[in-house]
Protein backbone atom coordinates (compact mmCIF):
# COMPACT_ATOMS: atom_id res chain seq x y z
CA UNK A 1 0.00 0.00 0.00
CA UNK A 2 1.98 3.45 -1.32
CA UNK A 3 2.05 6.04 1.17
CA UNK A 4 -0.91 8.13 -0.28
CA UNK A 5 -3.32 5.30 0.20
CA UNK A 6 -2.38 4.63 3.52
CA UNK A 7 -3.35 8.44 4.08
CA UNK A 8 -6.19 8.30 2.67
CA UNK A 9 -7.65 4.60 4.13
CA UNK A 10 -6.55 6.17 7.76
CA UNK A 11 -8.90 9.43 6.96
CA UNK A 12 -12.01 7.78 5.73
CA UNK A 13 -11.19 5.26 9.16
CA UNK A 14 -10.76 8.44 11.54
CA UNK A 15 -13.84 10.54 10.16
CA UNK A 16 -16.10 7.45 9.79
CA UNK A 17 -15.10 5.72 13.31
CA UNK A 18 -13.70 8.25 15.56
CA UNK A 19 -16.64 8.84 17.26
CA UNK A 20 -17.84 5.35 17.72
CA UNK A 21 -14.55 4.18 18.94
CA UNK A 22 -14.63 6.74 21.37
CA UNK A 23 -17.83 6.31 22.91
CA UNK A 24 -17.20 2.88 23.32
CA UNK A 25 -13.85 3.34 25.05
CA UNK A 26 -15.98 5.67 27.42
CA UNK A 27 -17.99 3.32 28.09
CA UNK A 28 -15.57 0.52 28.97
CA UNK A 29 -13.71 3.02 31.07
CA UNK A 30 -17.04 4.20 32.93
CA UNK A 31 -16.80 7.35 31.94
CA UNK A 32 -12.99 8.80 32.32
CA UNK A 33 -13.04 11.01 29.45
CA UNK A 34 -9.32 12.15 29.27
CA UNK A 35 -8.22 9.34 29.61
CA UNK A 36 -10.72 7.41 27.05
CA UNK A 37 -9.49 10.03 24.67
CA UNK A 38 -5.98 9.35 24.88
CA UNK A 39 -6.48 5.71 24.57
CA UNK A 40 -8.70 6.41 21.76
CA UNK A 41 -5.82 8.33 20.19
CA UNK A 42 -3.30 5.69 20.77
CA UNK A 43 -5.63 2.88 18.91
CA UNK A 44 -5.60 5.34 16.00
CA UNK A 45 -2.35 5.85 15.93
CA UNK A 46 -1.75 1.69 15.98
CA UNK A 47 -4.16 1.40 13.49
CA UNK A 48 -2.44 3.96 11.44
CA UNK A 49 1.04 2.56 11.91
CA UNK A 50 -0.29 -0.85 10.99
CA UNK A 51 -2.28 -0.22 8.53
CA UNK A 52 -0.65 -1.45 5.68
CA UNK A 53 0.06 -4.63 7.58
CA UNK A 54 -3.38 -5.87 7.48
CA UNK A 55 -4.53 -8.71 5.55
CA UNK A 56 -7.79 -7.18 4.63
CA UNK A 57 -8.27 -3.85 4.81
CA UNK A 58 -11.60 -3.51 4.99
CA UNK A 59 -10.97 -5.79 8.99
CA UNK A 60 -9.34 -2.37 10.26
CA UNK A 61 -12.54 -1.43 12.06
CA UNK A 62 -13.18 -4.80 13.43
CA UNK A 63 -9.52 -4.58 14.48
CA UNK A 64 -9.47 -0.94 16.09
CA UNK A 65 -12.43 -1.99 17.64
CA UNK A 66 -10.04 -4.94 19.64
CA UNK A 67 -7.04 -2.57 19.74
CA UNK A 68 -9.19 0.19 21.89
CA UNK A 69 -10.79 -2.38 23.70
CA UNK A 70 -8.30 -4.16 25.03
CA UNK A 71 -5.69 -0.71 25.45
CA UNK A 72 -8.52 0.14 27.85
CA UNK A 73 -9.34 -3.34 29.09
CA UNK A 74 -5.50 -3.18 30.27
CA UNK A 75 -5.45 0.59 31.35
CA UNK A 76 -8.57 -1.06 33.96
CA UNK A 77 -6.00 -3.64 35.13
CA UNK A 78 -3.06 -1.70 35.35
CA UNK A 79 -4.61 1.46 37.75
CA UNK A 80 -6.79 -1.21 40.03
CA UNK A 81 -9.80 1.23 38.69
CA UNK A 82 -13.37 -0.17 39.24
CA UNK A 83 -15.36 1.98 39.33
CA UNK A 84 -19.45 1.89 40.27
CA UNK A 85 -22.17 2.69 37.17
CA UNK A 86 -23.22 5.95 37.45
CA UNK A 87 -26.95 6.96 36.44
CA UNK A 88 -25.50 10.15 35.83
CA UNK A 89 -22.92 9.67 33.19
CA UNK A 90 -23.27 10.48 29.93
CA UNK A 91 -24.76 8.19 27.19
CA UNK A 92 -24.95 7.59 23.27
CA UNK A 93 -28.20 6.45 21.82
CA UNK A 94 -27.70 6.54 18.39
CA UNK A 95 -25.64 9.84 17.10
CA UNK A 96 -27.02 11.93 20.55
CA UNK A 97 -25.17 11.92 23.91
CA UNK A 98 -27.82 11.64 26.46
CA UNK A 99 -27.40 10.76 30.36
CA UNK A 100 -28.51 7.56 31.65
CA UNK A 101 -30.83 9.25 33.89
CA UNK A 102 -32.99 11.36 30.87
CA UNK A 103 -33.61 7.55 29.57
CA UNK A 104 -35.78 6.74 32.40
CA UNK A 105 -39.41 8.03 32.26
CA UNK A 106 -40.42 11.53 33.51
CA UNK A 107 -40.31 11.47 37.38
CA UNK A 108 -41.47 15.25 38.00
CA UNK A 109 -45.54 14.41 38.71
CA UNK A 110 -44.64 11.89 41.03
CA UNK A 111 -45.82 12.40 44.74
CA UNK A 112 -42.78 12.46 47.15
CA UNK A 113 -43.93 9.22 48.75
CA UNK A 114 -43.93 7.43 44.23
CA UNK A 115 -40.55 9.64 44.24
CA UNK A 116 -38.31 8.22 46.65
CA UNK A 117 -39.76 4.56 45.62
CA UNK A 118 -39.01 5.07 41.93
CA UNK A 119 -35.28 6.56 43.32
CA UNK A 120 -35.00 3.06 45.21
CA UNK A 121 -36.04 1.18 42.12
CA UNK A 122 -32.97 3.23 40.71
CA UNK A 123 -30.60 2.76 43.28
CA UNK A 124 -31.28 -1.40 42.73
CA UNK A 125 -31.00 -1.41 38.97
CA UNK A 126 -27.86 0.42 39.42
CA UNK A 127 -26.85 -1.86 41.76
CA UNK A 128 -28.19 -5.13 39.45
CA UNK A 129 -26.11 -3.54 36.17
CA UNK A 130 -22.54 -3.33 38.87
CA UNK A 131 -23.58 -7.16 39.78
CA UNK A 132 -23.21 -8.18 35.85
CA UNK A 133 -20.02 -9.56 34.42
CA UNK A 134 -18.35 -6.66 32.37
CA UNK A 135 -19.52 -9.11 28.75
CA UNK A 136 -23.03 -8.83 29.98
CA UNK A 137 -23.08 -5.60 30.89
CA UNK A 138 -21.38 -4.73 27.04
CA UNK A 139 -24.34 -6.67 25.25
CA UNK A 140 -27.14 -4.54 27.65
CA UNK A 141 -25.03 -1.17 26.84
CA UNK A 142 -24.39 -1.75 23.19
CA UNK A 143 -28.45 -3.69 22.74
CA UNK A 144 -30.02 -1.87 25.18
CA UNK A 145 -28.93 1.60 25.67
CA UNK A 146 -27.01 2.18 22.15
CA UNK A 147 -29.58 0.63 19.93
CA UNK A 148 -27.11 -1.51 18.17
CA UNK A 149 -28.28 -5.37 16.60
CA UNK A 150 -26.78 -8.24 17.65
CA UNK A 151 -24.73 -8.01 14.53
CA UNK A 152 -23.11 -4.68 14.76
CA UNK A 153 -22.73 -5.23 18.49
CA UNK A 154 -20.91 -8.80 17.74
CA UNK A 155 -18.73 -6.70 15.38
CA UNK A 156 -17.87 -4.27 18.07
CA UNK A 157 -17.08 -6.89 20.67
CA UNK A 158 -15.61 -9.58 18.31
CA UNK A 159 -17.63 -12.19 18.14
CA UNK A 160 -20.67 -13.45 16.83
CA UNK A 161 -24.67 -13.04 16.84
CA UNK A 162 -25.67 -15.82 19.12
CA UNK A 163 -23.08 -15.07 21.52
CA UNK A 164 -24.31 -11.74 21.87
CA UNK A 165 -28.00 -12.76 21.99
CA UNK A 166 -26.94 -15.56 24.64
CA UNK A 167 -25.12 -12.45 26.54
CA UNK A 168 -28.29 -10.28 26.21
CA UNK A 169 -30.62 -13.03 27.70
CA UNK A 170 -28.20 -13.81 30.38
CA UNK A 171 -27.88 -10.63 31.54
CA UNK A 172 -31.57 -9.96 31.48
CA UNK A 173 -32.27 -12.54 33.69
CA UNK A 174 -29.45 -11.96 36.09
CA UNK A 175 -30.87 -8.01 36.55
CA UNK A 176 -34.13 -9.30 36.62
CA UNK A 177 -32.91 -11.87 39.27
CA UNK A 178 -31.01 -9.31 41.25
CA UNK A 179 -34.24 -6.61 41.07
CA UNK A 180 -37.04 -9.07 42.11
Amino acid sequence: MSFDQKQKVFRVLYKRYFKKVHVRVIRILRNERATAEDITQEAFMRAYNYLDKLQKPRDAIKWLYVVARNLSYNHLRDTGNKQTEHLDRRVFVGDNEKELYELIPDQKSLTPYKEAESNEGLSILQEGLNSLSEGYREAIELCCIQGLSYRKAAVVLNTNESVVAHNLMRARKKLSESIF
